[in-house]
């Protein structure tokens, strides 16, 4: 597709359930990936594999989903902490798309932006839907955005009925045979849009190297960037060189991360997926401890352990759920900040090494 070059994002959720499968990066032929490293303060649990799997093989951006109830500055030493010296090609895309309730997400939002650039002397682009930024945040308000650069969130064609001409749409639009329009940012944008995520419904099929078959994903988002590749390179200050392999590159299965909440409401349900549309099959009490494997996103909580008053409690079914609820929040994150004795060397691709030692 002349000057417009197709690219995919993913989380957790593109690995298609536990264990999760990683893509087939020898297959992937687009030339630009933007993968989900963190939530809040919490690793998205398929990263280390798929940013390591990944590397050398396309652009590599990494995205942090941005919770404004957690602490800016935590959040972003974590997910620096979590890049392990590897900070990729592409910048970090801060994912805006939910306020938790909170007044001063941009003022939070702000702060985390800016320790992520002081830290790693790279600053993110921001990514959000058109309507969230605009609407919602209210971005006409914020000056200090005419500095970053923009991945924008609009579905021209996902809304077409019938579905067979929408899934034609879609598909004419990937092969080149439709032109599509970059949205044009409202004030205080100056610069134009960098990176478009136009549908949520592509096919995985379309997506060279995804994952095809049962169990997996039926629609995946995609997104142009508007250029070719030498321009993308140029906008970044992207080498020809992809960042150098660590001296001692991960193996095997890379653990789940175990968070440690305190439920702090009177009572929570536990549900047996993580959908508020489900029977409870238990109770969470006010002052429970708990371990999870993972931190699900939009909140919820993958249980693995309780315990109350100091005593284990037993598991009220195979597979438990419970949903961290908005502003406070229903479940307090008390996981371990990563310890200062770490020390992190920072691989930027403008060719400059940064020491980065994470707070406690």
């Amino acid at each position: 597709m002349a000057d417009m070059l197709p690219g995919i994002d993913m989380a957790v959720w593109d690995g298609h359930g536990f264990p999760y499968k990683v893509t087939n990066w020898d297959a992937y032929t687009w030339v630009f990936a933007w993968i989900k490293i963190s939530e809040g303060t919490v690793i998205d649990p398929l990263f280390p594999r798929q940013w390591n799997a990944a590397r050398g093989h396309t652009l590599r951006g990494p995205y942090h989903y941005f919770r404004p109830f957690v602490d800016p500055k935590q959040s972003a030493l974590k997910a620096i902490s979590y890049q392990d010296g590897d900070l990729g090609e592409l910048p970090m895309a801060l994912d805006l798309e939910t306020t938790d309730g909170r007044p001063d997400t941009m003022f939070r939002a702000k702060s985390w932006l800016s320790w992520y650039e002081q830290e790693t002397g790279i600053r993110p682009i921001i990514y959000s839907r058109y309507s969230f930024l605009f609407d919602t945040l209210h971005a006409e308000n914020h000056p200090w955005l005419e500095n970053y650069k923009l991945w924008i969130s609009r579905y021209p064609f996902d809304n077409m009925e019938p579905a067979a001409a929408r899934d034609q749409r879609i598909a004419d639009v990937l092969s080149g045979a439709y032109p599509v329009r970059f949205p044009t940012p409202m004030a205080p944008f100056k610069q134009a849009v960098s990176f478009f995520q136009w549908t949520a419904l592509g096919r995985p099929e379309q997506i060279p190297g995804y994952y095809v078959g049962t169990g997996g994903k039926k629609e995946v988002d995609i997104n142009f960037y508007r250029g070719t590749e030498a321009e993308l390179r140029a906008e970044f200050n992207i080498s020809g060189s992809p960042i150098p392999e660590p001296e001692e590159p991960p193996t095997g299965e890379t653990p789940m991360p175990t968070l440690i909440g305190e439920v702090i409401v009177s009572e929570l349900n536990i549900r047996p997926v993580a959908g508020t549309t489900q029977s409870a099959i238990g109770r969470l009490n006010k002052f429970d401890r708990v371990e999870a494997s993972e931190e699900l996103n939009n909140g919820w909580w993958h249980i693995t352990k309780i315990t109350r008053a100091g005593q284990n409690v037993q598991l009220p079914g195979p597979v438990c759920f419970a949903f961290e609820g908005e502003n406070n929040g229903y479940i307090k994150d008390l996981t371990p900040p990563p310890p200062t004795s770490t020390e992190f060397i920072l691989h930027t691709k403008d060719g400059v090494t940064r020491r980065f030692v994470p707070e406690p």
